[in-house]
């Protein structure tokens, strides 16, 4: 999350910069959350080399060990 401003209006403006991927399939639970009155605007800030997320904490997948167990 880059900016966060509260207008005390009941409107709330969060700025953030994620990768493209990351917006997938987000429009729709956006809307469903916000019950359709959210508005989401996207802008291209540029490109970024690759960067695969690192599986750690208690949602990382469990894999297997070299001993098999």
């Amino acid at each position: 999350m880059m900016n966060l401003i509260n207008k005390g209006s009941g409107r709330v403006y969060l700025e953030f910069v994620i990768p493209s991927r990351g917006l997938i399939g987000f429009r729709s639970h956006f809307l469903t959350d916000t019950k359709g009155a959210g508005v989401m605007n996207t802008l291209f800030e540029g490109y970024e080399p690759w960067q695969v997320p690192s599986p750690s904490g208690p949602t990382a997948p469990s894999w297997p060990t070299a001993s098999g167990r």
